[in-house]
């Protein structure tokens, strides 16, 4: 048991170790999660798009997107350009 002033004193020195943001000099790699991937394909399966899920959560998508990155792959929405009266996705190239 500590006192308040030891739990401040504690909190602060993790602070200013960089423990509030992560483990600092961890080696440790992220764990994924199985579930969520599992999760995620069947929801793609069904059409349901991260933006979807995002929305029915009350959540921005880029919010979803950082509670998840690196637990789950998901897609990212592309934009979508008009050539013509039909949808064509953005077309990639490489540039050197």
């Amino acid at each position: 048991m500590t006192t308040e002033w030891q739990y401040r004193t504690h909190c602060v020195e993790l602070g200013r170790l960089g423990y509030r943001k992560s483990e600092p000099r961890s080696g440790v790699a992220r764990e994924a999660s199985q579930v969520l991937g599992k999760v995620f394909t069947a929801l793609r399966s069904e059409g349901t798009r991260p933006a979807d899920v995002a929305r029915e959560l009350h959540l921005r998508p880029a919010d979803l997107n950082d509670l998840i990155f690196g637990l789950v792959v998901t897609a990212q929405e592309g934009e979508v350009q008009r050539h013509g009266g039909t949808d064509n996705r953005t077309r990639l190239s490489v540039v050197r």
